[in-house]
């Protein structure tokens, strides 16, 4: 027994120390799931796809999982469809709305450049309606959570595609999943308009999910003693707790999403946000604290009264400092030890370092760079503490 215990323990401290890519791959595997699970050798294969391509691009397969949906409905129930061929259209027609939906969120994403991992739950939850509603709410119920630890995401907007379809639906058909169930428009009798079938307290239940983790999300935000990691793995159990034991599966995407807030934070930062600032990764991070903080000789008064100021950061009842004046004529090393502390924070006081490229800021006009800039501030208050480094200061106007 302690064997076993001593192998669940090493394996759990091991995980983290996986390169960055492979942990998102299991988050993305678990998110992709539905689709492969209707057992398909055509499916199959997309799910793999889409697991590996949001690896490098999430925007792109999501937005790839969301349009093939329709086609993918027409290929699972083909052999109704192709017999029912208007029944097979009301259907995709009941799919529009959430479709829609998700693609406006894909498409926010697309416009801005970021790269939001909780598109791809919502993808999934879209293709569990086809399995089990059960599936589909964890989903719906999960992506909230991970929607907490993204700068840019909307809680409250990832588990609606999933929301509007399951009761557009319901409604229509009297079924929780995507089958080939009757549509029904009208009642025979009577001729009244569209029929709400009575919910049965399961799925009642069910559907409470989404709205717990949302109150869970508002009140989590709240506890600002908890790191992001902790506050998106706490919502995600919470959300999912209705829909055990389906919900279990999701507990995986919220794991990866705590290890890589815990962990991996820098870069994941990196690569999710590289369109809006530069965010260095570990390795980056280390390089340049070589290059300009480690080579500096001479300098270890001004270093040492730097350190000291950082101290100040770390005491809740001391004001921190608003700013450091370095002046000095040219080639004096101040732009290295400007860099060189800011990487030095992140090395050693946990803060996220974004280093922000004057030029490319403005180079496509100020309309683009007063947009980016809002996008760089909101991006350093979720991620705080942070630290905003502004290269090539200059270039912000013409004449230096």
């Amino acid at each position: 027994m302690r064997m076993h215990v001593m192998r669940v323990s090493n394996l759990i401290h091991a995980f983290p120390t996986l390169p960055t890519w492979l942990i998102m791959l299991i988050y993305y595997t678990a998110a992709y799931a539905p689709i492969a699970g209707t057992r398909d050798a055509a499916l199959v294969i997309m799910f793999i796809a889409l697991s590996a391509w949001s690896i490098f691009n999430i925007t792109e397969a999501a937005l790839a999982g969301l349009v093939l949906l329709p086609l993918v409905y027409v290929y699972v129930n083909y052999p109704t469809v192709s017999t029912h061929p208007v029944l097979g259209m009301l259907h995709i027609a009941l799919l529009a709305p959430g479709l829609a939906t998700a693609l406006y969120r894909v498409k926010v994403d697309w416009d801005s450049g970021v790269k939001s991992m909780s598109n791809a739950l919502t993808v999934g939850g879209l293709y569990a309606l086809m399995l089990n509603p059960a599936l589909s709410l964890a989903y719906a119920a999960a992506s909230p959570a991970v929607a907490l630890g993204e700068a840019f995401s909307t809680p409250w907007l990832t588990p609606l595609p999933v929301l509007i379809t399951m009761m557009l639906n319901y409604v229509t058909t009297g079924e929780l999943t995507m089958g080939t169930a009757p549509v029904v428009l009208y009642t025979v009798n009577t001729e009244s308009p569209v029929i709400l079938h009575t919910p049965p307290v399961t799925l009642l239940a069910w559907l409470a999910s989404p709205f717990i983790i949302l109150i869970t999300v508002a009140l989590i935000s709240q506890v600002n003693e908890w790191g992001m990691g902790r506050r998106v793995l706490y919502t995600a159990l919470a959300g999912t707790l209705p829909t055990l034991p389906l919900g279990l599966l999701l507990w995986v995407p919220a794991g990866v999403m705590y290890i890589i807030h815990t962990f991996k934070r820098t870069d994941a930062y990196s690569e999710l946000y590289s369109s809006i600032a530069h965010v260095p990764g570990e390795g980056e991070l280390r390089r340049l604290y070589e290059e300009n903080w480690g080579v500096l000789i001479g300098m270890e008064e001004a270093k040492a009264e730097l350190i000291k100021a950082s101290e100040s950061f770390e005491r809740s009842n001391v004001r921190p400092i608003h700013g450091v004046l370095l002046y000095g004529p040219a080639g004096t090393g101040k732009t290295a030890l400007g860099l060189g502390y800011a990487t030095w924070l992140g090395l050693y006081r946990g803060f996220t370092v974004i280093i922000v490229k004057v030029g490319e800021l403005v180079a496509n006009g100020p309309w683009y760079a007063s947009w980016r800039l809002e996008k760089v501030f909101q991006l350093a208050r979720f991620t705080q503490p942070s630290v905003i480094y502004f290269d090539e200061i200059e270039r912000a106007s013409p004449e230096h």
